[in-house]
């Protein structure tokens, strides 16, 4: 399940974070190349992010169970191989779910005060969408 409190000690654990998100720069390059670098709810297109619905952190967690990847106490410790099945299978469920987007730096940085950094969800992207394009953020932005 979600939140691993035992394994979050383990520099393994969140190097293999770190790696997994070095990894998916070039993934973040084509989606932005792809809408044309231009943000979802404001058309701007200046300082393009591409914003994961469905959380980093839920992916990379279910990346682990799907996988029953284990959790070592030092990066090193990880193959190639397991780094490279891991990686494959982290960008499979998130093309599956397909729950990502590019907005502003702005927009995203007032999404994660409002929402919090990790495990957020599609519902709660849903209901940004909805609060934004009804004016609520107008004075915030």
């Amino acid at each position: 399940g979600l939140k691993r409190p035992f394994e979050i000690n383990k520099s393994g654990y969140s190097d293999l974070i770190e790696y997994t998100r070095s990894r998916i720069r070039m993934w973040t390059k084509e989606v932005k190349e792809y809408f044309n670098y231009t943000c979802a709810l404001s058309g701007s297109r200046s300082n393009i992010v591409v914003h994961h619905c469905r959380g980093f952190n839920i992916l990379f967690e279910e990346t682990m169970d799907m996988l029953e990847f284990p959790t070592y106490d030092y990066f090193e410790q990880y193959s190639d191989d397991e780094l490279n099945m891991f990686i494959e299978k982290f960008l499979q469920l998130q093309a599956y779910y397909n729950e990502f987007v590019c907005i502003t730096d702005s927009i995203h940085k007032l999404f994660h005060k409002e929402y919090g950094y990790g495990y957020n969800t599609e519902e709660q992207w849903k209901e940004f969408v909805q609060k934004y394009n009804n004016g609520y953020y107008k004075n915030i932005a």
